[in-house]
């Protein structure tokens, strides 16, 4: 709370709370893929997008939880934004079945290289783990059609 929402340095890292993309008018493709997680912890991703839409599992939505035991390796996501607009992606978990963010030990170490990212996520338990989930997040070229997004 006291940093704002900008990174905190823990170690010598920095630490996000959250992980941003932004995006021009049209469609875009964002992959993501699972590398890691850690079954107990129930880890998941939130994605909001403002002033656009996502298309996954055949659905358009403005929002959506990816949770890392139901999710397939590979999920594709279709964006349109309708004009530029901001994707927002964190870490959540799951407790006795109610979703969690943003508390304990949360947080995502995130590496960048040219349009992928690496996001390594802590839960929110008392121990900072960042091997919690790690996932893959490519932008791709937009296909020509809305066939994609039907992967889930």
């Amino acid at each position: 709370m006291k940093s704002k929402g900008q990174p905190i340095e823990i170690d010598g890292e920095a630490i996000h709370a959250m992980f941003s993309l932004s995006f021009s008018p049209g469609k875009h493709l964002l992959e993501v893929r699972k590398i890691s997680f850690k079954p107990a912890l129930h880890p998941g991703l939130a994605f909001r997008i403002k002033d656009g839409s996502m298309l996954i599992a055949g659905q358009k939505l403005e929002r959506f939880n990816l949770w890392a035991e139901s999710s397939p390796e590979v999920a594709q996501v279709l964006i349109t934004a309708r004009k530029n607009c901001r994707l927002n992606v964190w870490n959540i978990w799951s407790v006795n079945g109610a979703t969690d963010a943003w508390v304990g030990q949360a947080g995502m170490k995130i590496s960048t290289c040219a349009m992928t990212s690496e996001l390594a996520c802590s839960g929110g338990s008392t121990v900072r783990d960042f091997g919690c989930l790690v996932v893959e997040l490519e932008q791709m070229e937009a296909p020509d059609d809305d066939r994609l997004g039907t992967e889930v």
